[in-house]
């Protein structure tokens, strides 16, 4: 797996695991940006639903991978819809 798929993997596995402690449940990936610092940020816009209701939500997620650095940074409902 190279090094860019790797990175995303890991921000998807965050938001998973987030997902997994709360009452959402995933729904689909709308948007992704990523940005280039020491490391990757990635933005993520996702589905999520919660009792029923689709909710959009976006989360930041910035990864080290060289230093197996991985980091929930903002985890947020969107106010786009």
């Amino acid at each position: 797996m190279n090094p860019k798929t790797s990175s995303f993997v890991a921000s998807s596995m965050i938001i998973s695991a987030l997902l997994q402690t709360s009452f959402l449940k995933f729904g689909r990936l709308v948007k992704v940006k990523e940005q280039v610092v020491a490391g990757v940020i990635y933005y993520l816009t996702f589905e999520a639903y919660d009792g029923g209701n689709t909710k959009v939500y976006e989360a930041k997620v910035w990864v080290k991978p060289w230093m197996n650095f991985k980091q929930l940074q903002e985890f947020k409902l969107s106010s786009v819809r």
